[in-house]
């Protein structure tokens, strides 16, 4: 095994003019030289990562000078070396007060991770960024400086806002589609129906000579003529309830909560803010939609036996609630319901997406004993 030696001489003079004295001594130096390149071996392996990396990595001061950054950093933001060198990292935060909150932010929590920020190319092109952190400490713990992992979500951040315009269209689609079948099966169909009972109603009147089969036949085609009338109205109103337009949210919530029950068995309870005006047609549809899909998922797949419909307002939001006593839903299918991974416009994915039209959420809580969705809604202001 080699050893490293460092060798220290010393000269010693003799008293009147007597010989000189050297002494030499040999220090072990092998555990400082280990130590040497291994902090070597280290910058290295970290300067590698540092420049091979394909996210942009900066290190600045707690004052924002640059110290470094990587390549991929000058590629994102546009600059030089020498041009980073002598930038402020404040001078690319579009919105001067994000910088003061994340240092705040970071210096409380020692790191951050994927914290949304705009930031500004050289060019003046806007990125939208997400900003994962951390602070450098002295062994005293004063911040010395921050590194910081920037990645541009720009693209994506795109492609979900044609997303969630696509989105909308396709809702403001479905529903004027809904709107158009109602007026025609009411206004066309329905009417015909009307017709066809009318004059079996008249053929009835005029068929005393008809035999007991023949007359029983009327009587049954003319039942059915009516029952089908009957049932075209309802899908009509239920594709689009006129009464949204003429009298409002409420009005159609009492009317619809009361057929649901009749059809479905459930016992279907309705609480509303005595002081509850009228809203937006969009706002009302939104909600009329959720609480349809709501109803219907409780009678389909919960086994309750009872529904609760509940709305409150302040002076801000509305709060739209539907709640079951029912099994509650499966862990799985929770988790797949919060985290939207189900088909746009089908249940709890349309329920999401209407209420995020109208910057709102839609939450979900459920466990055994009954599930609560929970649609809550800036109201406009002048609204509420």
């Amino acid at each position: 095994m080699s050893q490293s030696l460092d060798q220290i001489a010393q000269r010693f003079n003799g008293e009147n003019a007597a010989p000189s004295l050297i002494q030499d001594t040999l220090v072990d130096i092998t555990e400082r030289k280990r130590v040497e390149q291994e902090l070597r071996d280290s910058e290295e392996k970290f300067r590698a990562l540092f420049e091979g990396s394909r996210d942009a990595i900066g290190i600045t001061t707690p004052t924002g000078k640059f110290l470094d950054a990587n390549q991929a950093w000058l590629d994102l933001f546009g600059y030089t070396r020498q041009e980073m060198l002598e930038l402020n990292v404040a001078d690319h935060y579009v919105h001067p007060r994000d910088r003061p909150r994340f240092r705040q932010e970071l210096e409380q929590k020692g790191s951050l991770r994927d914290y949304e920020v705009k930031l500004s190319r050289k060019d003046g092109r806007v990125l939208d960024c997400l900003i994962t952190s951390t602070v450098w400490r002295a062994a005293n713990g004063e911040v010395i400086g921050y590194q910081s992992i920037i990645r541009d979500t720009t693209d994506r951040k795109q492609a979900e806002k044609a997303m969630r315009e696509l989105s909308g269209r396709l809702l403001h689609v479905q529903d004027e589609e809904r709107r158009r079948l109602a007026r025609e099966l009411h206004d066309a169909t329905a009417q015909t129906l009307v017709a066809l009972a009318m004059n079996l109603a008249l053929l009835k009147e005029s068929a005393a000579e008809l035999n007991a089969n023949s007359n029983k036949i009327l009587c049954e085609s003319l039942a059915l003529a009516q029952q089908c009338s009957r049932e075209i109205r309802t899908v009509s109103y239920l594709l689009h309830p006129p009464l949204l337009e003429e009298l409002g949210l409420a009005s159609t919530l009492r009317w619809y909560a009361e057929g649901f029950a009749k059809r479905s068995g459930l016992e279907v309870t309705l609480e509303l803010p005595c002081d509850l005006t009228r809203l937006s047609l969009e706002v009302e549809t939104t909600l009329f939609r959720i609480v349809q899909e709501s109803l219907t998922n409780i009678h389909r797949h919960s086994g309750s036996p009872t529904a609760m419909i509940r709305m409150v307002q302040d002076g801000t939001h509305l709060c739209l609630e539907v709640a079951d006593q029912g099994a509650g839903m499966p862990p799985a299918a929770l988790e797949r319901a919060r985290s939207g991974a189900a088909a746009l416009g089908v249940g709890i994915a349309g329920m999401r997406e209407r209420a995020r039209q109208l910057r709102g959420r839609l939450e979900i809580d459920s466990r055994r004993g009954g599930t609560t969705i929970r649609a809550i809604l800036p109201l406009p202001r002048g609204e509420g």
